[in-house]
Parts: C-alpha cells; structure tokens; sequence
C-alpha cells in the first residue's frame, strides 16, 4: 500500500488525468510504487493482481472529551494515523493525566463528586496539543514538500555540527518527549514544514554532491534470497 498526502495525491490525480489516463487510481498507484528505486528494481516486469482500491483518510477526534462522571482516553476520545506505532503510548500517558486530574479533584472535594472541570479542561488543552503536534508529524512524512528528519539522517555527514541538535529533536519527538514541549515541537515543525525553508535545504544540503541517497544500501537479491531463487526457477 502507499499513503500520501491528500494535496499531492489530488493535483498528481489531475496531471495523470490531463495526460490522458483512463485509471487514474491506478496509474498514480503504479508512478508512486516505481518512483522508488528498489522497489522498482524489485517489481521489474510484474503485473498487478487485483483492482487498485483507496481507503480516505481514518483519523478522528471527539469534540467533547467529558463530561459529568466520564471522560474518554486514548483512541475512544482521538484517533490518528498509527504509523509511529504511538498509540498504545498516548492512550496510557492520556489516562495518566487524566486520571491525576480527576484524583485531585476528589481530593480537593474530600471525596464529593464535583461539577468543576477546570483540572480536566487544562489536562485535555495538553493532550488535544500533544495530538495535533503528532498529526503535523504525520502529515509531514506523507508531504513530499516538506522537509523530513529522514532528509536530515541522509544529509547528516554534510550538515556542520551545529545543527546536530535540530536532527535530535526528531529522536527525542519519537521517544515520547511531547506532551510538556508540544508547543515547542510546533516551532520545530513549522520551520521544516515551510516551502522557503525546504527550497533552502535542497539547494545548500539536498542537491551538493557527495550525499547518498536513503535506503538499506542492500541489493534486492541480498534481502529476498529465496524469493529472487524461486522466481528465476519460475522463469525456467
């Protein structure tokens, strides 16, 4: 499967359309798949078994997160794109806060249920940030015009030291370290999410010479050996 950003994937739709495509799904499935080198490499005169199929945009958040005597966590009160594999994360750390919140109130009441939700209405200001910081993250990687801290990996031996902190904080985002610095993350990620900043970052880092391109640096016969084996005994 390929995901992609939404803005991408619909003007890449339109010029398939314009130049004449009669399956646009299906094409821009197949320019997407082969744009990628080993993949290409890998899929060398293969054919496409099945119907090329899309599925929208899943995420979803609720509006209003509790209540009287209820609040919802995790994927109950949001849901994103799991492909950090944070879920199980938020909805534990989500439940942490929450559930603090909710203690300090019964405390406060000596025990007496209260209709005051200003602990609730700051814990979820937090986690509401810390979930729309993530979907930036997200959107981010799916943007083929945004800069990514993969970019930045790639690119590490030709950056000056300096900046050895900004391909950190990629590493420190990842590890958790979100829900207190959620606001400072955004800083980060409007820098690498503005087109002058990455038109920037091409010409000085991206296009100098010396610089490899991402991959595992494995052929696909070192990866797949029993694959490859078996489909050139197919071939005869």
């Amino acid at each position: 499967g390929v995901v992609i950003n939404n803005d991408y994937r619909r003007r890449r739709m339109r010029e398939l359309k314009e130049e004449g495509s009669e399956d646009t799904t299906r094409d821009f499935y197949v320019s997407e798949i082969m744009s990628a080198p080993f993949l290409a490499d890998i899929l060398e005169g293969a054919s496409i078994a099945n119907e090329v199929n899309t599925a929208p945009n899943y995420s979803y958040q609720i509006e209003r997160k509790h209540g009287h005597n209820w609040a919802m966590v995790g994927d109950a009160a949001t849901f994103i794109d799991p492909i950090f594999a944070s879920g199980v994360f938020l909805g534990m750390k989500s439940a942490q806060l929450v559930s603090g919140a909710i203690i300090a109130k019964l405390d406060e009441s000596d025990g007496a249920v209260s209709t005051c939700t200003a602990g609730l209405d700051e814990v979820y200001a937090t986690i509401q940030g810390t979930y729309k910081l993530l979907y930036r993250v997200i959107s981010g990687f799916y943007d083929p015009n945004s800069l990514t801290w993969a970019d930045m990996g790639s690119a590490a031996d030709l950056i000056h030291e300096k900046n050895q902190t900004a391909l950190a904080v990629g590493h420190y985002l990842l590890a958790g370290d979100f829900f207190d610095r959620h606001e400072e993350y955004m800083k980060v990620l409007d820098l690498m999410q503005d087109p002058k900043i990455m038109k920037k970052y091409k010409q000085l880092v991206l296009d100098r010479g010396g610089l490899e391109p991402g991959g595992c640096g494995m052929h696909r016969d070192q990866i797949f050996p029993e694959l490859v084996r078996a489909a050139a005994e197919k071939a005869g």
